[in-house]
């Protein structure tokens, strides 16, 4: 993880453009996630939520 965070500090365009370029597909994938879930009828409760915490 040190070697990405220097990396990134020395490439700062590129590493942010990463970052855009990834939140899209990573938040499609977690809306088909969640639609698939939601069509199994799985609920992730609050409890749930809160564990991962």
């Amino acid at each position: 993880m040190k070697q990405v965070s220097y990396w990134a500090s020395k490439h700062v365009t590129a590493a942010r453009l990463i970052i855009i370029l990834l939140y899209i597909p990573l938040n499609i994938l977690g809306y088909i996630t969640g639609s698939l879930l939601w069509d199994v009828q799985i609920e992730l409760t609050p409890l749930f939520l809160t564990a991962l915490q």
